[in-house]
């Protein structure tokens, strides 16, 4: 009971913290230049990124429309997306005329979609969410791109409750795998049969490694999303790591050990140091990393035994 108590209270200074300066102070411009054309606070958000998605959903705000929706519930899974929520086209070339129908107040973009911003700005609001990967710890602005976004919603304390649970979450499961400390891991993500993404420090996956105390052996260079995109036989060279696979995973690969194939040669698959994870958006937010950390932890705290069959 103390213990729970004592959480409860260092959730609570972390809000307080979050709401009264820090983070806080870096939303008030983009709410501003927005604010005066949407209804306060605005309920009917389409969002054609994925990202955006999973921060609106995290903040109790399910979106009325989303882009590429059937692909979200494949590669991100979770926060889920509610059953009904239509699909407005792709992400970068949203279908206008479903947007029109569904009278927003405000719609939520990312770089990916900007050749359509101007056309979208015709309907409503448009925001967009940007993540920039590659430089800077990714995770800390994922905390800061959901304040902004919970400031122009209303929804400032949710945004940073969601960031403290967060932050509790993290420091719990990094005193769990303080043991595993010395395990050296490699994250990736199949891009088709014979090339993977690798994903860096300064990715999504890579800020989690950090926050938990574990090994990331990835340290070569890579782009601007934290990734580096390689060919199977690269990961050769990486032979005492264990290979955490994030799905999905190409229709007809096996992970299994094989003798005819550069994955089925790799060191950690002949001795079964691999470990296939659920969906988690590697390109995500806040509650994707924790997402990433708690799947991780499981592997670790289970002896690192690889699922099966693979």
């Amino acid at each position: 009971m103390v213990t729970q108590q004592r959480h409860t209270g260092t959730r609570r200074s972390i809000v307080a913290g979050l709401l009264a300066g820090g983070l806080a102070a870096v939303v008030a411009s983009p709410a501003n230049r927005l604010w005066a054309k949407l209804p306060s606070p605005p309920t009917r958000i389409v969002a054609l990124d994925w990202t955006a998605t999973a921060m609106l959903l995290s903040l109790g705000v399910h979106p009325i429309g989303v882009g590429d929706a059937g692909l979200y519930r494949r590669w991100v899974a979770e926060p889920m997306l509610p059953p009904a929520t239509p699909d407005v086209g792709m992400r970068d070339a949203p279908n206008p005329e479903i947007i029109v129908a569904l009278n927003p107040d405000l719609i939520l973009v990312s770089p990916l979609g900007a050749a359509s911003r101007p056309l979208l700005e015709r309907i409503a609001p448009t925001h967009e969410i940007s993540l920039q990967r590659g430089k800077g710890d990714a995770l800390v602005e994922a905390e800061q791109e959901l304040m902004a976004l919970g400031a122009l919603l209303g929804r400032e304390v949710q945004a940073a409750d969601v960031i403290a649970s967060s932050r509790a979450l993290f420091a719990a499961l990094s005193k769990k795998l303080s043991r595993h400390a010395a395990k050296n891991l490699l994250v990736i993500q199949f891009f088709d049969n014979r090339f993977v993404r690798v994903y860096g420090r300064s990715s999504i996956p890579g800020s989690v490694l950090d926050r938990l105390g574990l090994a990331n052996m990835w340290t070569l260079p890579v782009n601007g999303w934290g990734y580096a995109l390689v060919g199977i036989e690269k990961l050769a060279g990486f032979a005492d790591a264990d290979i955490v696979v994030v799905e999905p995973v190409p229709t007809g690969l096996s992970l299994a050990p094989d003798s005819r194939s550069l994955w089925g040669n790799l060191p950690a698959v002949r001795q079964g140091r691999i470990h296939r994870l659920p969906p988690v958006w590697t390109f995500g937010e806040v509650t994707a990393a924790n997402r990433f950390a708690s799947l991780v932890s499981e592997y670790l705290q289970s002896g690192g035994v690889a699922d099966a069959p693979l």
